[in-house]
């Protein structure tokens, strides 16, 4: 037998508890994420932008307001670089989710694409903006997606190993 992981695909009936149990370890993913994130690419962004100021928007001079708006596209781009780059790789998903045992698969159980992963970032913007309430439909919908998720036509899975289990090759989809 060969050794390999089994991924379990969300189940349809789960009870209350368990939904909440996604929920949590979503959110806590998100956070951890998004902080370690914020963290390097601010601090990076402090040093190669210094006129645009710690957080960018200053525009008091000329050198300032050019720092300001590479610093803003900066952030943008290294946000999308991280998410977008990691979820469509063969891991299926960022270095955090990975930890926690999830992954992102389009609605048949395969590997997103660039365009998916993109259209997946931008979504996860009104999750971000609705201040996390888009995650709370994870406790309403089938597969326990969030607002990004139906909008970008993923599902985040656990994975489990197994030594029993074979698994078939991947096959990358858009």
């Amino acid at each position: 037998m060969k050794s390999g992981r089994r991924i379990w695909r969300n189940k349809i009936t789960m009870t209350m508890r368990e939904r909440f149990s996604i929920l949590s370890l979503r959110i806590a993913s998100a956070f951890a994420e998004n902080s370690l994130l914020y963290f390097v690419v601010l601090g990076s962004a402090i040093f190669l932008f210094p006129a645009a100021g710690p957080f960018g928007g200053r525009d008091d001079t000329p050198e300032a307001a050019t720092d300001s708006t590479y610093h803003s596209a900066y952030l943008v781009t290294c946000w999308w670089v991280y998410y977008a780059f990691q979820e469509r790789s063969p891991l299926r998903s960022t270095f955090v989710k990975k930890l926690n045992g999830l992954i992102v698969t389009d609605l048949k159980g395969n590997r997103i694409g660039i365009i998916r992963a993109t259209v997946r970032h931008v979504a996860r913007l009104i999750t971000m903006l609705t201040f996390l309430t888009g995650y709370l439909t994870i406790l309403f919908t089938k597969r326990q997606q969030t607002i990004h998720d139906l909008i970008s036509g993923t599902v985040v899975t656990r994975i489990e190993e197994s030594d029993d289990i074979e698994i078939a090759p991947e096959t990358e989809t858009e």
